[in-house]
């Protein structure tokens, strides 16, 4: 009598996706149902204690049961790095071959020497054109020098002696002037801002004092005298109030423009990654992406593209991890095509967002321009104003001086006048040694910037022309020859740490959750049959879905086996142990019947078997544990279908393939043949 069922224990499952899940549930039920239907028509129709041929008898014994996951994939070399020469140039001389063992900063490649003559004197250039810069720069902050400060003073000095000097010659001439009205005079003439107001007044003063009379000429020219004194100061006023308001102007707007060259900068490198260089900075974005030969929708499209974590493409100026991470890893939509981001941040749009940010750099710098320009303007219309109001004030202190008659007077007035020109002149001169031009400073240090820059730039240059290796590895290939040319676009030498070995494979949704980083793993090479090698989950990445069946890619650090040179792409079957139970009492699945509810087994004895109830544990998908109803060395009959048949094939019934289900107190799971293949 045959006498199978559809029920098999199994430990766990590896469900593929909540579909399978919800029909496996279906046909579980169905299963159920029908199982009974079955059994109580076998108990009913057919004697249990009759042999069945087409079984046979296997012993209750005791072992171990593991519970592991494995998965598939292949060997890879992570730290593989593609080298390129960031300048152009010609091929000179090879220092290795394929297969070499390098160490880390051990020349590789050499340039020509006409590519490395014109790095030289590119770097000599700049060299000296910082020299130059840096010069100018000191000269303008560092002022006159000490002799030609100490020249200036000397000179305002004795200018100032003498315009005292005259103002008491003329004071004991006109013989009305007391000591106090003298001492008040020398130290308004020492005054050197106001030098010539102050003389202007002495002079009035003297001409008004007792012992002569006042001409109705000489009044009024006093009252001129004091009109123009008031409007200089008041012009003067006015000039140091305009001069501030303008410098802060100019500070505000080099602030923001500051602002605006710096968020431009974070654009860039935040959706790029840090390789923007300082003359990328100052092209807009369509120049900027015409000279990478791409633009940023396409950049994002292709990161969109795939769902695989892309690595850095050295031959490329941006960063292809960054922009991965940008498009699968927010918790927005990355846009192609658009015109802005959304004011909540719903969606962004990177060229909408670079391009905003350089036309604010544009801005600002147009505005700081243009402000510049203005406090210029403005010092320049105040500063004729003053020259115009001095004019005023001398011409008012010669008016006076032509009231007085006698020609003594006159001319000891008229030396008063120069010395006081003189020492207006000789001040100017001391002023513009000390006021330094703010315009010209910031100049200077825009052209030493520059300088500096240029000289960094060719220094890499010509660090650039000789290529290293950037670790201790081997040589896996050489792309150039001597003679070839060469650029940053051309891949030249391969270069791969051997030591660095990983296994790329995939585990689904249910296996994963019983992993975990640093786990041991057993790694079989199918080139390799014989050899088992160890390793350890290095990385668990995120679920992919691969046509409604959730994945986990799985990255394993193999150790390399010994005097074995592994190469990429070898396949390889990890196996990571989840559970190991021992000595456990084992039957084979395909031994069980019985009910959904109640399994049992059909154990030999000497007339025949008898059916006996027994209470399942976990399985491997072949064996299960007994956890109540046998005790070892008895034996138990298992479906044969054939001789030397696969068990694990018998146990699917030759139906290509079943549904799993977790399943219940018994710590495994039912395993439904799929199709209807099974023997009945």
């Amino acid at each position: 009598m045959t006498h199978m069922n559809d029920h098999k224990f199994l430990d766990r499952g590896r469900s593929r996706g909540f579909a399978a899940i919800k029909l496996g549930v279906f046909i579980a039920i169905t299963a159920v149902i029908a199982v009974g239907a079955y059994f109580g028509a076998q108990e009913f129709l057919l004697n249990d204690d009759t042999t069945d041929e087409e079984r046979s008898p296997v012993a209750v014994q005791r072992g171990t049961l593991l519970d592991d996951v494995t998965a598939s994939g292949s060997v890879s070399f992570p730290e593989l790095e593609s080298l390129r020469f960031e300048i152009s140039g010609t091929v000179a001389e090879l220092l290795v071959d394929e297969g070499d063992e390098v160490s880390e900063g051990q020349p590789l490649i050499l340039l020509d020497d006409v590519t490395i003559a014109a790095l030289e004197s590119a770097e000599a250039t700049a060299e000296s054109a910082l020299k130059d810069a840096g010069e100018d720069l000191a000269e303008l902050l560092g002022g006159a020098t000490g002799l030609e400060r100490a020249i200036a003073v000397s000179n305002l000095a004795d200018a100032r002696v003498a315009s005292m000097n005259a103002a008491a010659d003329l004071a004991e001439l006109l013989g009305g002037a007391t000591g106090l009205e003298r001492a008040i005079a020398v130290s308004n003439l020492a005054d050197a801002r106001v030098a010539s107001m102050n003389a202007a007044a002495d002079l009035a003063e003297f001409t008004s004092s007792a012992g002569g009379a006042n001409s109705p000429a000489t009044v009024s020219a006093k009252e001129a005298l004091a009109d123009a004194n008031e409007s200089l100061a008041d012009v003067l006023a006015t000039a140091d109030d305009s001069a501030q308001a303008q410098a802060e102007l100019v500070t505000d707007a080099e602030e923001i423009f500051g602002d605006a060259e710096a968020d431009y900068q974070i654009q860039l490198t935040g959706w790029f990654g840090n390789v923007v260089t300082s003359g990328d900075l100052d092209m807009s974005p369509t120049e900027l992406l015409a000279s990478w030969g791409t633009t940023v929708d396409q950049i994002i499209d292709d990161a969109t593209a795939t769902n695989e974590s892309l690595v850095d493409d050295l031959a490329t100026p941006w960063n292809e991890s960054i922009v991965w991470v940008w498009t699968h890893l927010t918790p927005y939509p990355i846009l192609t095509n658009c015109d802005a981001t959304s004011e909540a941040f719903t969606f962004r749009c990177p060229s909408a967002e670079i391009d905003n940010a350089w036309d604010a750099e544009v801005a600002a710098q147009e505005e700081l321009d243009e402000v510049i320009d203005d406090a210029a303007a403005v010092a320049k219309t105040q500063q004729v104003l003053i020259n115009a109001a001095q004019e005023v004030v001398e011409s008012a202190a010669e008016d006076i001086v032509g009231t007085v008659n006698d020609i003594d007077i006159s001319a000891l007035a008229a030396t008063l006048a120069e010395k006081i020109e003189l020492e207006n002149e000789l001040e100017d001169t001391l002023a513009a040694l000390d006021d330094l031009d703010t315009l010209e400073i910031k100049l200077a240090t825009v052209a030493v910037n520059s300088a500096s820059t240029q000289l960094d730039n060719a220094k890499f240059e010509l660090a650039a022309s000789n290529l290293l290796a950037p670790f201790d590895g081997v040589i896996s290939s050489i792309s150039v020859e001597v003679g070839d040319p060469v650029n940053r676009s051309t891949a030249t030498i391969d270069i791969l740490d051997p030591n660095v070995v990983t296994i790329e494979g995939s585990v689904d949704e249910i296996d994963v959750l019983s992993l975990r980083i640093g786990d041991t793993v057993a790694v079989v090479l199918d080139a390799l049959p014989d050899q088992t090698l160890e390793g350890v989950i290095e990385e668990i990445g995120d679920g992919v879905n691969q046509q409604g069946v959730i994945e986990f890619p799985l990255t394993i650090l193999l150790t390399p086996p010994d005097e074995i040179d592994l190469i990429e792409g070898l396949s390889a079957t990890a196996t990571i142990v989840l559970n190991q139970i021992d000595n456990a009492l084992l039957i084979p699945l395909q031994a069980v019947s019985g009910s959904f509810t109640q399994p049992s087994v059909d154990v030999v004895n000497a007339d025949g078997f008898t059916t006996t109830p027994i209470t399942l544990g976990a399985s491997d998908d072949f064996w299960v544990i007994v956890e109540d109803g046998l005790v070892e060395g008895q034996q138990v009959l298992m479906t044969v279908a054939e001789e030397n048949a696969d068990p694990f094939a018998q146990f699917f019934g030759g139906g290509g393939g079943a549904i799993r289900i977790p399943g219940g107190g018994g710590g495994g799971e039912i395993r439904i043949p799929a199709g209807g293949g099974g023997r009945r």
